[in-house]
């Protein structure tokens, strides 16, 4: 039976009794023999030179070389470490020392598991009682966008575009007669001299009596085509 059989916390009591050969623990600080007791169980290395390199490593031992007669008691296992009252399992590694007050430590957080993090808010079922009761009908419009095209807008449009060429070129027609009217009214040379201010108030009048002599004696500018738009 191995010593983890009882309840942590609790003393190991060892049943004294001797016997003529004796094995004793090879862990440092470790005290127990065989010869006074018949409860723990001692054990040999491994024969497996790996795993027998961790069991020097674990049981801080440098430069040590175990012999046939060197043991390991079971204080120092887990008590998942056995398979049965005395026997260890393959690849079983003493870890419980006095050193580490015969307990396993606590394995070290990483970085994220050392910074505080806040909480996850849990994800709640939607209560869609209260929104049902507020949804309420509205009475929706749909209305046409004015990109959109049909056959009567295309006929429309096409319409539009005609009106709008003939009433460029028109305006076009009219500017360049506009601009040939200045041009005979310059070349005339109507006013040699500066006006007189005592006549400033009749300069419309004067001016449109020159565009009339202008066109009596080059003829007309607009033409009929003209004064029909």
């Amino acid at each position: 039976m191995s010593l983890f059989g009882n309840k942590a916390g609790k003393r190991l009591k060892l049943q004294h009794q001797e016997k003529k050969t004796s094995l004793h623990c090879c862990v440092p600080l470790c005290t127990n023999s065989s010869r006074y007791n018949s409860i723990l169980s001692f054990h040999r290395f491994p024969v497996d030179e790996e795993v027998k390199s961790v069991w020097t490593a674990k049981i801080r031992r440098e430069d040590f070389s175990p012999t046939d007669g060197t043991r390991v008691c079971s204080v120092h296992f887990l008590p998942g470490d056995f398979v049965g009252p005395r026997r260890l399992k393959k690849g079983a590694v003493p870890c419980l020392f006095a050193w580490n007050k015969f307990s396993i430590p606590a394995p070290r957080l990483n970085v994220w598991q050392r910074h505080p993090r806040p909480p996850t808010p849990e994800l709640l079922p939607a209560d869609t009682s209260e929104e049902e009761d507020s949804v309420q009908p509205m009475d929706v419009t749909v209305t046409d966008h004015d990109n959109c095209v049909t056959p009567n807008t295309s006929v429309v449009n096409t319409q539009m575009a005609k009106e709008d060429v003939q009433r460029t070129q028109s305006i076009a027609r009219l500017r360049v007669h506009a601009e040939r009217f200045i041009r005979r009214v310059k070349e005339n040379k109507l006013f040699e001299k500066v006006i007189p201010l005592s006549i400033s108030g009749s300069i419309d009048q004067l001016f449109s009596v020159a565009c009339l002599l202008v066109n009596y004696q080059y003829g007309p500018l607009v033409k009929a085509w003209a004064t029909q738009q």
